[in-house]
């Protein structure tokens, strides 16, 4: 995989959750990414924000991505977000995903202790080296780990001896998209996540790919097409209908989840605890929004039980 050939929509996975929180549901997980394959994703994340990370154990991570890469056969790329603050650990995860198939590693700047720029690109410099699988940095500042420019991801790709991607992510991501494409790094490719709410702006500054939550990613897909085919206005007016009635906003998982059972893939929309717990009433307006959506488009139910 090169830096081109990842354009388009790549979504997040939800985590499936039993109503408790004790399991995780791998069938669904399973459902989860045929649905995506269905939707024309280009590929699908394990363990961003999206996911949930900071509620899985170690064991779970590993059979959550045997599931997927077995469920994917092939037909998407599977990325794995390396979540430790650890260079030693990233680079340990970073082995082991790879021994276990994926096509390629994201990772989730250090956040505990928030390194200084120097430390940060130290950091990923090291763990992208650590493997020859295509790697993501995915730079989120408002969550911690550290401050990044247009110099020093030019650094780090200089350093970088395989495919490098970036999911650039800061609030608001425009600018700081237009200052990694007026810095001409090459080869890079640049993809934002924000829950796409951003979408048209960030593509006309040469975004390549848009990361949302997973739950109804068919109508991302189809404002990417219309916008790459060159129907800028089409692109536009889906857009602006998706973000009139779609409100959760980029981390409310429970959200994500709620559409997922709408749409016969998940069995519940739980989170463990202390997490997201939205009440009936929220979950009724999440599927009232996802019913106004489903009026304007072909996302719909796609298994059923």
């Amino acid at each position: 995989m090169r830096e081109n050939d990842l354009r388009g929509i790549v979504p997040i996975l939800q985590t499936p959750f039993t109503e408790d929180g004790t399991e995780i549901i791998y069938e669904d997980l399973e459902r989860e990414i045929e649905a995506c394959v269905l939707d024309g994703v280009s590929g699908a994340v394990l363990f961003g924000v999206a996911t949930e990370f900071y509620m899985l154990a170690d064991d779970e991570c590993i059979k959550m991505i045997k599931t997927a890469v077995k469920a994917a056969k092939g037909r998407i790329p599977i990325f794995a977000s390396i979540t430790r603050d650890s260079t030693a650990l990233a680079i340990r995860d970073a082995k082991t995903y790879r021994d276990l198939g994926v096509d390629g590693l994201m990772m989730f700047s250090p956040h505990f202790y928030q390194p200084s720029t120097q430390q940060l690109q130290e950091h990923i410099i090291k763990l992208a080296n650590s493997t020859d699988l295509p790697f993501m940095i995915q730079y989120a500042p408002q969550n911690g780990g550290g401050i990044m420019t247009a110099e020093s991801v030019k650094q780090i790709r200089e350093e970088v001896k395989g495919t490098l991607f970036i999911k650039a992510e800061p609030q608001p991501a425009g600018p700081f998209i237009t200052k990694l494409v007026e810095a001409d790094i090459k080869p890079l490719g640049i993809l934002c996540g924000n829950g796409g709410r951003y979408m048209i702006n960030i593509l006309d500054r040469g975004c390549q790919g848009i990361m949302p939550g997973c739950s109804h990613q068919k109508i991302y897909v189809d404002i990417f097409n219309l916008w790459d085919s060159g129907k800028k206005k089409e692109a536009f007016e889906l857009f602006e209908l998706m973000n009139r009635n779609q409100r959760l906003g980029v981390a409310a998982a429970a959200g994500y989840k709620e559409i997922l059972v709408e749409r016969g893939i998940f069995q519940t929309s739980a989170s463990r605890q202390p997490g997201p717990k939205p009440t009936e009433a929220a979950k009724a307006q999440a599927r009232a929004e996802w019913l106004e959506l489903r009026k304007h488009t072909d996302v719909g139910c796609i298994f059923e039980r």
